[in-house]
Order: structure tokens, then sequence, then C-alpha cells
């Protein structure tokens, strides 16, 4: 189900929307789906999706 909501979720998304999140890892941007942070890269022709955390998990811990 959360599978589903992300994919379908991010099929709509502009990239440049998420917030930006080079203070964790360059280039990384993120967008919050549900209960989930959703952390991601992206060129012009593709979103890659690099992680999936729960929302009450610690950001702070990826770097």
């Amino acid at each position: 189900m959360t599978k589903n909501l992300i994919k379908s979720q991010a099929a709509e998304v502009d990239p440049t929307t998420g917030k930006q999140r080079n203070t964790l890892r360059k280039n990384y941007w993120s967008v919050n789906i549900g209960r989930h942070v959703v952390f991601y890269t992206f060129t012009d022709t593709e979103i890659r999706i690099q992680r999936v955390l729960h929302g009450s998990m610690n950001v702070a811990g990826l770097q």
C-alpha cells in the first residue's frame, strides 16, 4: 500500500517543489508523503528515490 502511494505521488511531483537537503547529501531533495519522508535525486529525465524513512525517524542520522 505505502509503496504504491509513494510511486503514484512521485509520478505527479515536480522535483523542484520538494525541500533541498544538501546539508545531508549533495543534490538530495525530500518530500513528505503520508507518514513518510521520501529522499530523492533527479536529472532532466528521471527522479531516483534514494531512501524512504518513516516520519518518526531521525533524519539527522543520515549524515
